[in-house]
């Protein structure tokens, strides 16, 4: 990315042969390949944690998979995922350069993962991204523990009554017949205690 002009809703940027071209968010189209990245130098140890960002299937590379770095090269590191497969990402090489530091994650990029622990942020300053259906994919990951940091909690508590989710013109005219299942009786119940500890 070179320059935004807010004004015009453009924006500039360089593709990989430095060649300058422009880009207007309103026109973009869900079926364009285009990808917007800032690319940045990225150090790492043997032993860290890092994870794809972009999935490649010809090369078993699959986006958010978690590896573990075993070797580091001045080229090259290599990197073992949970199959046992190694792969060796060069470092100068734009194919190679889709991953990122694995010390956390947001709720999107985390769907359909689980971990023992779970610490979650939830900043209640942006009401789109604070919503029932991310609150709950946070919370759920943690298999054994979940805690939620939050600004503010009471605001946080009516962001939470928001879903995203869109209804038919069916549901919202109430004439969809849903079919929902009683309560389990004597089944457990989860409590969620949010931590305010945020200024």
């Amino acid at each position: 990315m070179v320059s935004v002009d807010e004004s015009a809703k453009v924006v500039v940027l360089n593709d990989v042969k430095g060649n300058k071209c422009l880009f207007v968010p309103e026109k973009e189209n869900k079926d364009w390949k285009i990808e917007l990245f800032q690319s940045m130098p990225g150090r790492v140890s043997v032993g860290e944690k890092i994870h794809f960002k972009k999935s490649d299937k010809t090369l078993g590379r699959f986006a958010n998979e978690r590896v573990q770095v075993t070797e580091v090269n001045n080229e090259s590191f290599t990197v073992k995922d949970s199959s046992g497969v190694e792969h060796v990402l060069q470092k100068k090489l734009m194919s190679d350069s889709h991953w990122d530091y694995s010390y956390t994650a947001t709720s999107y990029s985390i769907q359909g993962a689980s971990s023992p622990f779970v610490i979650g942020v939830a900043e209640t300053k942006n009401a789109l991204v604070n919503h029932l259906r991310s609150f709950y994919i946070m919370v759920t990951r943690g298999s054994l523990h979940a805690m939620i940091y939050t600004d503010n909690y009471k605001k946080l508590q009516k962001q939470l009554r928001v879903t995203p989710e869109k209804t038919s013109a069916l549901e919202s005219l109430n004439h969809l017949n849903v079919q929902t299942k009683p309560p389990i009786p004597n089944a457990p119940s989860t409590s969620l205690k949010a931590a305010q500890s945020m200024p």
